[in-house]
């Protein structure tokens, strides 16, 4: 088990030391925000070097990949070095930012003791864990030359067409073992969650410095179908904390006039592209509405330096996902068209039963609560809510439902019923650390109404 830390603490210096140099200044305050960042940027770095691994060998490679990773750490931090000068050492926080971090840690490790205690009756994660993510990690860790044969039709129940970012993260934890033990996943999973919780509440407090932005994790916290999806392993708590990461980082890019949160912005949703279908048609709207959002903000310059630094990041993290959607991953079987087919057609009813349904997960009790107060909160306070720093956020929700609708409505290979039942909360749930963040920003920030 010692074996497995070694790789995660590598990808946190990588994104750390990134995450310096492309902020070039002094991080002074809010350490906990920007270690959240620089773990999901490590670790999304390391499953792209991972990609690279068997796009050029063929096969998994640990030598290669242990000098990739450590490779890119050097190249980073000299990078760090180089672009910071004299500043590159100023990463330790002052004292009272140290003291407020601390305690936020603190917090957030004792609330999410509970969690972790429930995951170890749950080592292997739910069906979808071990049949699809870790399946695919395992098949990739232990097939050699014919990890391809995963992508077989005939394993249609695996999901074939599926990405990649959460096995290739799965095997990356394994690089220093013989064999693929349940700690890694288990693992990746509740860091994952941990580093959403962290980032929502200190990302919040980068605006508000009072303590309300703790609101947000016991929100989550207290969710017991989030904490059930975090224990699950799935890759729905990776696309949430992705789609949260870049959409943060966007907002806080106008709101501070700072280029460098566009460029990790960029990133952030192009790792999320390569997290579940569902993240590609997020990457590409998120990126869609970013355009507008930064044209509108900058002056009404359409080449500006944020979207620049913004489609850089994008296409940097973006366009491996883009190249194995087209080249490697397999036609969806799983998919017949119901707007054309004349055997399984798309009916009205089925629409009706989607919209149903969508209003019932919202107020369903697994939720505690959650969504509906969500909802309150938002109605109390619409001026502030469609703001210009924060309209990107309820543009990319609504395109966002739209799309999941059509697709529920348009692929008729499932029995609708059914497929609702075990997907639509998964969807929520990833989902729900981008909608606390949007209401609780929303209703703390005073200049929020100013449009």
């Amino acid at each position: 088990m010692p074996l497995m830390f070694p790789p995660y603490i590598v990808s946190l210096l990588t994104g750390f030391f990134l995450v310096k140099m492309i902020l070039r200044e002094p991080i002074r305050q809010n350490m906990l925000f920007y270690l959240s960042l620089s773990a999901g940027l490590g670790l999304g770095i390391s499953a792209y070097a991972g990609y690279l691994n068997f796009m050029f060998l063929n096969k998994f490679n640990p030598a290669f990949q242990i000098s990739f990773n450590l490779f890119f750490c050097g190249l980073s931090f000299y990078g760090m070095m180089l672009a910071n000068g004299k500043n590159a050492a100023s990463f330790l926080p002052v004292k009272t930012p140290l003291i407020r971090d601390g305690t936020y840690f603190l917090i957030l490790a004792t609330l999410f003791v509970p969690l972790g205690y429930l995951a170890s009756f749950y080592p292997y994660g739910g069906w979808d864990a071990w049949a699809v993510w870790h399946f695919k990690a395992k098949f990739m860790f232990l097939a050699g030359e014919n990890w391809r044969e995963m992508f077989d039709p005939q394993l249609w129940r695996s999901s074939p067409h599926y990405p990649l970012l959460l096995p290739l993260v799965n095997v990356w934890s394994w690089v220093l073992q013989k064999e693929p033990l349940y700690y890694g996943p288990m693992f990746t999973s509740l860091l994952f969650t941990f580093i959403t919780f962290s980032l929502l509440v200190s990302s919040l407090s980068f605006f508000n410095k009072d303590k309300t932005a703790l609101l947000a994790s016991c929100l989550l916290l207290t969710s017991s179908f989030f904490a059930k999806t975090s224990i699950s392993q799935y890759a729905d708590v990776v696309l949430g904390y992705y789609l949260l990461a870049g959409l943060a980082c966007l907002v806080i890019s106008q709101k501070k006039d700072k280029e460098g949160f566009a460029l990790l912005g960029g990133i952030f949703v192009g790792f999320l592209s390569f997290t579940k279908p569902e993240g590609l048609i997020a990457a590409l709207l998120v990126s869609l509405l970013a355009v507008i959002y930064l044209y509108f903000l900058q002056n009404k310059k359409l080449i500006n330096a944020f979207s620049k630094s913004y489609c850089i990041g994008a296409a940097m993290s973006l366009v491996p996902s883009l190249i194995y959607y087209a080249f490697i991953a397999p036609e969806n079987m799983t998919s017949i068209n119901g707007f054309l087919s004349s055997t399984d057609p798309s009916t009205w009813l089925r629409l009706k039963i989607v919209l149903v349904f969508f209003v019932l997960e919202a107020v369903s009790l697994k939720w505690n609560g959650t969504w509906i107060l969500l909802i309150i909160l938002l109605l109390l306070n619409m001026k502030r809510i469609f703001s210009k720093w924060t309209w990107i956020i309820p543009a990319f929700l609504a395109g966002y439902f739209m799309a999941i609708i059509t697709y529920y409505w348009m692929n008729t290979y499932f029995e609708i019923l059914w497929w609702l039942s075990v997907t639509l909360g998964r969807i929520f749930a990833s989902l729900l650390p981008v909608m606390i963040w949007w209401v609780i920003y929303s209703t703390k920030d005073k200049s929020a109404s100013r449009v």
